[in-house]
């Protein structure tokens, strides 16, 4: 293609596609209803036909991939998975004309070439759930405080992604680095504000986020005694649910008390209440007469090159290519890594793959296959059977998916010369786990960094030769992890018998032990089960009657510490459950014996239930499946031999 062509296609786009093709300059891989909201238009029908006569004049290309359901993307109305879009070698040359810029320089500095694109493959989700975000917000601006849409047409006037801050706090001598998913600064009509996003995915303990609140404070500090004249950013945080809601607001307002400052402008709203009425959902982010700024004040201005006009005859360089999509016959964990061994302590991320290299594989994932990297990233092997009762569907049609990811490169099933004599009975079971490569995807789409999934999440795996995470102590304890696993599995199954059955039933949450461990609190996970429409939390205690008693008092004593200092309500809802499940009725009996010879002398006792394994494998009178943990089953320590509760208690057999 010659430049010539590029100007002949540039003078035959209307004002609406220009202004189009300038946000995918800025935002690549937007959807149709991201760019309506953007764009401030109310028909969503009307971008489609702008897009698509983009595609046709050849200035747009459509990412061939498919994107996971989530909380914050928006099916079409036809039911199918939006279209993404990002600009060709023509759509960037003509942006390059139109702004009389340099066109490597200006692809270069918005990161719009081919590997780039391919490198936000793997985080989609993620990205996508960032762009929803600011779309709604850009969308609830254009209301005034009445709910009349007058209050000005929405204008990105800078984009920071992820933004990053290192700097020295005025109270520390070392520096510290600051980072959060995007910056945005909008205008609408006079009015302008600048935002920091957060999108919440729930994909990570909020704990996690006091460091980065407390930071958040240190920067505005030294932002304000610079004295630069402009106003800080506001924080916008889109979580899933009222809980977690809650729970950030609770978060800000301890940084806040800790340093008695003054509290950030902070909105925490939900992805529900941003999907029915993101005007009302973000209101209170809107810019007031205290702290709105001028556009003149936040318009990001890029020091591009500007370049004279290029010859007419002069071929356009290709950055883009026709297509992104690569042959992906044979893409495998390349074999210069694969070949390499090396010993590596637990948490070492190995031999990782370059971002557009690991986005070119990621291209042909399903939804489906990335529920499945999510899931075994997250609670490493797992058995296909336990994928089976967790994903649902058939057992050929796991096996099938497993196969592909296998094929791909991003799992692998744990080979019989890998079990030691004591896990030789777990030789008829598939046991799988991920990659560098399927890690690394796994961090990405819930918008970590492998690193930051690792000490986040939990996630483990990556193989004998490069062990990520907690590989190795969930390899020496093999049987136990396989048999926890399972009890949670069975949870899953247990939720989808219930619901066929009419009940309001769903496991919300679980957490890998990894993710559980406070100070000397080691659970082996923790699940939150949503029964009849009420939630309820639960630790798991996954005991093969090895341990003695004074072990038992010891883990019990970190249990009860936890909960009388309160450490619970940072983490979860409410003080959970301890569900204790044996081997046999002797360590059931030595079991009770030590919960409650810790608890002499405590004010408060968690609630406690003991159960062996016989009984939660064991089909009910009522005909529900094995590990129906609401069964009749378990006993408090100082009742062995009474009646047996169900859990939760308020529920009847």
């Amino acid at each position: 293609m010659r430049w010539a062509e590029v100007r002949i296609r540039l003078e035959s786009l209307r004002p609406s596609e220009r202004r189009t093709l300038l946000l995918l300059a800025r935002l690549p891989l937007l959807t149709a209803c991201a760019t309506a909201d953007l764009d401030g238009l109310q028909s969503v029908g009307s971008v489609y036909r702008r897009l698509y006569r983009l595609l046709q004049a050849g200035v747009v290309h459509i990412l061939p991939t498919r994107l996971p359901a989530g909380p914050a993307l928006t099916a079409s109305r036809s039911g199918h998975t939006p279209d993404m879009f990002y600009l060709s070698d023509a759509g960037l040359a003509a942006v390059a004309l139109d702004q009389g810029a340099d066109l490597p320089a200006l692809s270069r500095k918005n990161h719009l070439r081919r590997d780039d694109i391919l490198s936000l493959v793997p985080g989609l989700p993620y990205l996508a759930a960032t762009y929803s975000l600011l779309a709604a917000l850009m969308s609830a601006g254009r209301s005034d405080g009445a709910g009349n849409a007058d209050g000005g047409w929405p204008c990105l006037l800078a984009l920071e992604r992820p933004w990053r801050r290192r700097f020295v706090p005025l109270t520390a001598s070392s520096p510290v680095s600051l980072r959060l998913p995007a910056y945005a600064a909008v205008g609408w009509g006079a009015r302008a504000g600048g935002y920091l996003l957060v999108p919440d995915l729930a994909t990570f303990p909020l704990t996690d986020m006091q460091r980065v609140a407390s930071r958040l404070f240190d920067y505005r500090a030294l932002e304000e005694q610079r004295g630069r004249g402009q106003v800080f950013p506001a924080l916008v945080v889109a979580t899933t649910d009222p809980g977690r809601q809650s729970a950030w607001t609770d978060l800000l307002e301890d940084a806040r008390a800790a340093r008695s400052d003054a509290p950030l402008r902070a909105h925490v709203t939900t992805w529900p209440a941003l999907r029915v009425q993101p005007a009302s959902a973000l209101r209170g982010a809107l810019p007031r007469e205290d702290w709105a700024s001028t556009p003149e004040q936040l318009i990001q201005r890029l020091c591009l090159p500007r370049r004279s006009l290029p010859a007419p005859a002069a071929r356009v360089p290709s950055l883009v290519g026709n297509r992104v999509l690569p042959a992906l016959a044979g893409v495998r964990f390349p074999s210069e890594i694969a070949g390499k061994k090396r010993q590596q302590a637990p948490g070492d991320p190995g031999e990782m793959l370059a971002a557009h290299v690991l986005g070119a594989m990621a291209l042909s994932l399903t939804p489906s296959d990335r529920q499945m990297l999510d899931m075994i990233g997250r609670h490493a092997f797992l058995t296909v059977q336990q994928l089976v009762s967790i994903l649902g569907g058939s057992a050929a049609s796991v096996c099938g998916r497993q196969r592909r990811l296998e094929v791909l490169g991003f799992t692998r099933c744990v080979r019989s010369v890998e079990l030691g004599d004591a896990d030789a009975p777990l030789a008829d079971h598939i046991l799988l786990e991920l990659t560098v490569p399927g890690l690394q995807v796994a961090g990405a789409q819930q918008g970590l960094t492998l690193s930051q999934a690792v000490r986040r999440n939990g996630l483990a795996g990556g193989g004998p030769e490069r062990p990520v995470g907690q590989r190795q102590g969930l390899v020496g304890t093999l049987r136990h992890t396989v048999g926890a696993n399972d009890v949670f599995a069975g949870l899953y199954d247990l939720a989808r018998r219930r619901v066929s059955a009419g009940h309001d039933d769903a496991v919300l949450e679980w957490r890998g032990p990894a993710v559980c461990v406070a100070g000397r609190l080691r659970p082996d996970g923790y699940a939150v089960y949503r029964c009849d429409g009420v939630p309820f939390g639960f630790f798991l205690e996954y005991d093969r009657g090895t341990m003695k008693g004074r072990g038992y008092r010891k883990k019990f004593a970190a249990y009860y510490a936890f909960l009388e200092a309160e450490r619970y309500r940072r983490e979860y809802d409410a003080c959970p459950t301890i569900l204790v499940v044996t081997s046999d009725g002797a360590a059931e009996a030595r079991i009770a014996r030590a919960a409650l010879a810790a608890g002499i002398g405590r004010a408060r006792v968690p609630r406690l239930l003991l159960t062996r394994e016989g009984r939660l494998n064991r089909r009910g009178a009522a005909g529900l499946p094995p590990q129906h943990i609401l069964a009749p089953i378990w006993h408090e320590p100082g009742s062995l031999g009474a009646g047996q509760p169900p859990w939760p208690l308020r529920m009847q057999a």
